[in-house]
């Protein structure tokens, strides 16, 4: 019985309480995994960060309960796309997400991320008003063959400056790290 708890109580400190989806720490210790998986096995791994454009205007105009039920949304959509059993979303932090797309190359992980940004921007312009602002997702995407003397936190690294390039560019874009 202590075990069964233990074990619920591990799954619980890795989830994040709002989307359900793994949380910073979950993220942590997967993608660790993930990556050594990658290294021994020489496939590629894919990351995907994603990141609500403009949060704080969406907050600021329709409320915080609304920016928690797109955040909700938009980790159940990644969710979604997540169909191998060693790909996973986690939120990253505030409004940002991660996907860990393992055997998956860049194009792949782009071609994912630009039917996810569609789904959601199609979403929003269903149920939002012309008038005021819109949900829209920025994308940024890295990919490689881990190796051993490739460090996990250049991939995240990578992912991060893509993301930020596709907010330069205008958000509501997909970049993949060049």
């Amino acid at each position: 019985m202590l075990q069964i708890a233990n074990t619920e109580l591990k799954r619980r400190a890795m989830l994040d309480g709002l989307t359900e989806v793994m949380n910073r720490l979950g993220f942590d210790s997967a993608y660790g995994e993930i990556w050594k998986k990658s290294v021994r096995d020489r496939t590629s791994l894919a990351l995907v960060m994603v990141d609500i454009d403009h949060f704080k205007c969406l907050n600021d105009t329709y409320g915080h309960l609304f920016g928690d039920e797109w955040i909700k949304r938009v980790a159940q959509t990644l969710q979604s796309f997540t169909l191998q059993p060693d790909h996973f979303v986690a939120r990253y932090g505030g409004d940002e997400m991660m996907m860990v797309l393992s055997d998956t190359t860049a194009w792949k992980a782009a071609e994912m991320s630009e039917r996810i940004r569609l789904e959601i921007s199609e979403m929003a312009a269903l149920e939002l008003s012309e008038d005021g602002p819109t949900v829209t997702l920025s994308l940024g995407i890295a990919a490689t063959i881990p190796s051993e003397n490739l460090s996990p936190d250049v991939l995240i690294k990578r992912a991060d400056e893509a993301l930020y390039q596709a907010k330069a560019a205008g958000r509501n874009k997909t970049v993949i790290w060049k």
